[in-house]
């Protein structure tokens, strides 16, 4: 029988469990309904709190329950309700502490959570409060809940935190997924089935640095398709490769729809089944819709060949010379079989040249982006294109304006971060010091860039993020990795002001901005 009352499991995008107690009695007082999502009592009973889950999909309107600080977004919060009058060292377990069997029902409630929205079982995403501060490096003034077995005081937090992981993996175990389940048990969203081909490494960033999708690859697990559409652990990595592989032209296929503000990105519905089995045509393999060895196989290969996904540093010793000195090849400027690069495929100040990788998912973005970032509002005096006139203009037509737009931004990314989509906080800048202030992404923006423009709050808004102080460690986040976001933010950006980036504020761009590369991408984008 489950132990989460099936009201509670609202469906949305979640993504980490944090476990606590409540430091009060055994029964639920108004503190704790108001804060948790889900409380667990000291005869056992499992309870709501005043939030749905799906009010912490979006913190943005102040509702929602605050149980962590600066870790609210995306997070369940899971609590017992005991420890009232407690102490840290030396411990002092108070007048209701935490009995075992409170212990064994939460790790079932966070079991069932990971199962239902597809939450990998990692140090990251399944945690105690106690552990937020040294697994996600969010500062949380001293916390140290649940990290504590009262029955056994000889455990350190460390223990208590790989227990909890350790219960919880069992205990997916156990939701029935059949004879393999076991070695599923930290990727909830996997099938039981396990397929006879041998584990294989995969060689793009894009799908290795995916956890589910790594133990895949190594445990020749499969991921299938759910009952209902939700969010699937894994599946986001798949949607992107196969998205990059429509965009690049290869073999036809059609990229995968979000919706608005991207809501689905990341669930397992019908238009990835139609882009997986639109692949496996295309491959020639089993059209399942199912992520196995094969098909798995085939998506990195695809990666790998076309010259997408990011090869890892130092491929493996398993990976094709031909794989490797392709690579080589394409570093030294040489065209990709994705596109002819060659006038934007250039050197910028010491930092290297672009990826291809980086420059197709430009041009694709500029395909679609909307046009009134690009059109003449006669703001000459803070718009870049101002700033960049004696070297890109005058300008013609929106293809033309377009194109410029994508040679400031390939410039500019060269300068800020030689085009790494994970670079964080600009270390020789003292200024950076709050999360407001903390610059991120290859553009190297902060969230107190906000002030600039309502279009750049509107632009954010569906992801949570309403306020830059409160809300700068998940802009940051959002920079790095949502790259449609990242380019839609820095374009309109620099319609308002070329104050927020320093090499545009110094005009150190201009001398590195050329207008054959300006042609190449009007070429592309034509």
């Amino acid at each position: 029988m489950p132990a989460i009352p099936k009201n509670l499991l609202t469906p949305c995008s979640m993504k980490r469990i944090i476990c606590h107690w409540s430091e009060g009695n055994y029964k639920a007082n108004s503190t704790d309904i108001e804060h948790y999502h889900i409380l667990i009592e000291g005869d056992g009973t499992v309870r709501g709190g005043d939030h749905t889950i799906d009010d912490n999909s979006n913190t943005g309107d102040n509702d929602y329950a605050a149980h962590t600080l600066h870790m609210n977004t995306g997070s369940i919060g899971v609590a017992c309700c005991c420890m009232v009058g407690c102490q840290e060292s030396p411990f002092k377990q108070g007048s209701q502490p935490m009995k075992k069997s409170q212990w064994d029902t939460m790790v079932q409630v966070v079991a069932e959570l990971c199962q239902f929205y597809g939450i990998p079982v990692t140090p990251k995403t399944v945690l105690g409060h106690g552990e937020v501060q040294a697994n996600l490096g969010i500062t949380q003034k001293g916390k140290w809940d649940p990290m504590v077995w009262p029955w056994d005081t000889s455990k350190t937090r460390a223990q208590v935190g790989e227990g909890l992981r350790k219960q919880v993996a069992a205990a997916l175990a156990k939701l029935g997924r059949g004879a393999s389940a076991a070695r599923a048990a930290a990727i909830p969203t996997a099938a039981a089935a396990a397929s006879d081909g041998e584990s294989y490494t995969l060689r793009s960033a894009l799908l290795a640095n995916d956890q589910t999708l790594r133990e895949i690859a190594e445990t020749s697990l499969v991921l299938v398709q759910p009952e209902q559409p939700k969010l699937v652990a894994g599946i986001e990595a798949v949607q992107e490769a196969i998205n990059r592989l429509a965009t690049a032209g290869v073999g036809a296929l059609r990229r995968i729809s979000f919706g608005a503000g991207d809501k689905h990105r990341g669930w397992f519905g019908p238009q990835t089944v139609a882009a997986l089995k639109a692949f496996q045509r295309f491959k020639g393999i089993g059209v399942d819709a199912k992520i196995g060895d094969d098909t798995l196989r085939a998506l990195d290969n695809a990666l790998v060949s076309a010259g997408l996904g990011g090869p890892m540093p130092g491929a493996p010793a398993g990976q094709p010379k031909a794989s490797r000195a392709a690579a080589k090849k394409r570093a030294a400027g040489a065209p990709t079989p994705a596109g002819k690069f060659v006038k934007t495929l250039v050197k910028v100040l010491n930092r290297g040249i672009p990826s291809p990788e980086f420059l197709q998912e430009l041009v694709a973005w500029g395909k679609t982006a909307s046009q009134d970032i690009f059109k003449d509002k006669e703001t000459e005096e803070k718009d870049v294109y101002a700033s960049v006139k004696r070297e890109l203009g005058p300008y013609g037509d929106l293809i033309h304006r377009k194109a410029c737009m994508l040679e400031v931004m390939r410039v500019l990314a060269g300068f800020e971060s030689s085009w790494k989509w994970n670079t964080g906080r600009d270390t020789m800048n003292p200024d950076e010091d709050s999360p407001d202030t903390i610059s991120a992404g290859p553009f190297q923006v902060s969230a107190n860039s906000l002030a600039f423009g309502q279009d750049l709050k509107d632009l954010v808004a569906p992801n949570g993020i309403r306020n830059a102080k409160r809300d700068g460690d998940a802009f940051q986040a959002l920079m790095k990795t949502n790259h449609t976001v990242a380019f839609n933010y820095i374009s309109r950006l620099l319609r308002h002001t070329i104050r927020h980036n320093g090499p545009v504020k110094r005009s150190e761009i201009n001398k590195w901005l050329s207008r054959d590369a300006v042609a190449e991408f009007q070429a592309f984008l034509a």
